[in-house]
């Protein structure tokens, strides 16, 4: 009997026509639930945008507007939670020895004005296995292996200048000033200023492809948190006014 021999790159869309499931030799390990659908649908994107690069920044803006619901969320939870600071003092100082009497009136004032303490975390959880799905594609998809982007001559490869991880970090800063802190703690405001810079390190070693996802993600989570802040509707942007609506 014969036997079939495929010689070529690991293109999923070409391993499927083989038949014998030879598309799983691409391996996206544990985050192949998520990869796989964000392959194909940039696949999808890129039918329609010819540059990978642009492709990445579709796919940020369309994550970005599905989960702006649950940021928007997020942010009021947050912004609830700096508001109840000086409540939680009186509390911790009325009951100095009784941690548990702290806890339950904490979450009975938690419960009264509606504030979820954890809800500012939620929409990073959500964004995590995206960012480990995306660099898993880029790291092993081949439709992305030497793609140029700009002055990039590859969004698989970390950024040889610099740039994209600095100008992470600066937005980042900026996302960190315009959030509202849920907490008056000194140490553990210092605590979120130091980790822009620590992000913009780790980011140097990452694809730029990844960097770019998620500093257009930073961007765009800037203009939503002004906006926020600032009691500003998408239809107010539509119209031209940037000016909060109290003003």
């Amino acid at each position: 009997g014969g036997y079939s021999v495929y010689l070529g790159p690991k293109l999923v869309s070409e391993l499927k026509l083989m038949n014998v499931s030879l598309d799983k030799a691409v391996d996206y390990g544990w985050f192949g639930v998520v990869a796989t659908p964000i392959l194909w649908f940039m696949s999808f994107l890129h039918s329609l945008i010819p540059s990978w690069g642009f492709v990445i920044i579709a796919l940020t803006f369309i994550i970005k507007l599905l989960l702006h619901p649950i940021n928007k969320k997020s942010m009021m939870s947050m912004k609830g939670m700096q508001q109840l600071q000086p409540k939680l003092k009186e509390l911790k100082a009325k009951y100095p020895d009784d941690k548990q009497k702290q806890q339950q009136e904490m979450m009975q004032l938690f419960r009264t004005h509606k504030v979820n303490p954890m809800g500012g975390c939620l929409p990073m959880v959500l964004q995590m296995p995206i960012y480990f799905a995306l660099y898993k594609v880029l790291w092993n998809a081949i439709e992305l292996y030497h793609v140029p982007f700009l002055f990039y001559k590859d969004l698989s490869a970390p950024d040889p200048y610099y740039i994209a991880p600095i100008l992470l970090g600066v937005f980042m800063f900026l996302q960190q000033k315009l959030t509202p802190s849920p907490t008056t703690d000194s140490s553990q405001k210092t605590m979120m200023m130091i980790m822009p810079v620590m992000f913009t390190v780790f980011m140097l070693f990452l694809p730029v492809g990844l960097v770019v996802y998620i500093f257009v993600n930073t961007v765009v989570s800037v203009i939503q948190q002004y906006m926020i802040k600032r009691d500003i509707s998408l239809r107010d942007v539509i119209r031209g006014k940037w000016q909060p609506k109290d003003a």
